[in-house]
């Protein structure tokens, strides 16, 4: 299910948060679910245009609903053990969920240069 929110940032550092959805930030608008494709097929199914990249930020929400960029999000996720390396350079959905939002057991130590 994709849900539109507020948009949340924060400058300082959070601590004891979790990444819970994928999210795209469209001005001060932020749309979440769990791949940022399903997102984006949304976004224009609710007459949005496909954004290119300037027009929109892929990213993630914490539990609290603050928007992270992708890189962020991967310090995140890595730091309360939802994923063990940074794959991408970057999160990638796929790599805290599958399809239905169940999420994949990490079990190893995170590795944030992903080796």
């Amino acid at each position: 299910m994709i849900e539109k929110i507020p948009l949340k940032i924060t400058t300082e550092p959070r601590r004891r948060v979790r990444i819970a959805k994928a999210a795209i930030r469209h001005g001060e608008d932020v749309y979440t679910g769990w791949r940022h494709s399903d997102i984006l097929s949304h976004m224009r199914y609710i007459g949005l245009e496909r954004l290119s990249c300037s027009g929109a930020e892929q990213g993630f929400v914490d539990e609290d609903g603050f928007f992270y960029e992708r890189y962020m999000s991967a310090k995140i996720a890595g730091r309360c053990g939802q994923i063990t390396s940074i794959k991408h350079g970057t999160l990638m959905s796929e790599e805290l969920w599958d399809n239905d939002g169940k999420p994949n057991d990490a079990g190893k130590p995170f590795n944030p240069r992903g080796y």
